[in-house]
């Protein structure tokens, strides 16, 4: 982002940031974990660097070359390029945690909401249907 954002990019925030921070809160990480973010370089995945890095957490970015550096910046303890070949690439996550990686901790459903259904005559006619996840 630049240093002036523009309205496209102000808007963007509270949906990077929002879905971000949901992902932190249901996986509760919190301070002294190590967490892998795998698509560190894109908005919801720096969101969750700059995040996770905040709340205590090791932050592993692994992202290509080109946004290393941004991704160091961000708060990421580690930066793994996804283009390395695959002997260098397991050998950089080793390194990153060599206590081992933990699965994330399953994610509780939220029970989902009954379709709605409204219906309305006249003068044009308003159905809306849809169901809250």
């Amino acid at each position: 982002m630049s240093a002036s954002p523009s309205d496209r990019e102000r808007a963007a925030l509270p949906v990077a940031y929002g879905t971000a921070m949901g992902m932190l809160e249901r996986s509760r990480i919190s301070g002294g974990e190590t967490v892998l973010v795998t698509g560190a370089s894109g908005g919801v995945g720096l969101a969750l660097v700059q995040l996770a890095s905040a709340c205590g957490a090791r932050v592993v970015a692994l992202t290509g070359a080109s946004k290393a550096a941004a991704l160091r910046e961000a708060g990421a303890a580690a930066v793994p390029f996804r283009e390395a070949d695959p002997a260098e690439l397991r050998r950089r996550l080793e390194e990153a945690a060599p206590e081992g990686w933990t699965p994330s901790r399953p994610v509780p459903q939220q029970p989902r909401a009954p379709p709605t259904t409204t219906d309305r005559t006249g003068p044009g006619r308003l159905r809306e249907t849809g169901g809250v996840n």
